[in-house]
């Protein structure tokens, strides 16, 4: 007689269980959530700013302006309404006063006793009472103005005779000149020789 082996039923009932579960639950997918969409982003609305106090003209009554019509005066409502005509510039130095009356600072001298009434180069006799002078350049017969630098004092001389060149402006004058010119005595002074205009006299 041959024995079969019986397995009690009880022991396998939790297995298939457990395996039942484990099938079920492999089959079944997660729960999904809704994703709802961000509500749109509403544009803030701009506050009108308050309106701008203004000071009365005289004549009007207090009141309001509102922001949109006050504005910053502008150059042509600040500025006055006539605009100067331009100064011309002023005329250039040489037009008001020519080179030639500028003159040359040099020295100047006088005559010596000893050449009273001896001849010039031009042949007229030296006068110590002449206004008469002798330059190393300028044409006999021109009218010089000296003005002795120390002093301010000033005379006019005709030139009509020669005196020895020298590498800086030079005159050498009559008594009579040196005397208005306040330096008889002294020598020699600081001048400024001006050529008159006109040329020879």
């Amino acid at each position: 007689m041959v024995m079969q082996r019986c397995y009690p039923r009880v022991r396998l009932l939790p297995a298939a269980l457990a395996l039942s579960l484990f099938v079920a639950g492999c089959g079944v997918s997660p729960p999904v959530r809704e994703i709802r969409p961000a509500p749109p982003l509403e544009a803030p609305v701009a506050t009108p700013p308050a309106a701008m106090p203004v000071l009365p003209l005289p004549g009007e009554e207090p009141g309001t302006v509102p922001p949109a019509e006050a504005s910053v005066p502008t150059v042509a409502e600040a500025a006055p309404a006539e605009i100067p005509a331009p100064t011309p510039d002023p005329p250039p130095a040489a037009a008001i006063a020519p080179a030639r009356e500028e003159g040359m600072q040099g020295i100047a001298s006088y005559y010596a006793k000893r050449f009273n009434g001896r001849p010039t180069t031009s042949g007229i006799p030296y006068d110590p009472n002449k206004l008469t002078a002798a330059h190393q350049s300028l044409p006999f017969g021109t009218k010089v103005k000296v003005v002795n630098l120390a002093n301010g004092r000033e005379v006019t001389v005709t030139v009509n005779d020669r005196c020895r060149k020298r590498t800086f402006p030079f005159i050498d004058l009559s008594r009579a000149a040196a005397e208005r010119l306040g330096f008889f005595g002294k020598g020699i002074t600081k001048v400024r020789i001006i050529p008159m205009p006109g040329g020879e006299q």
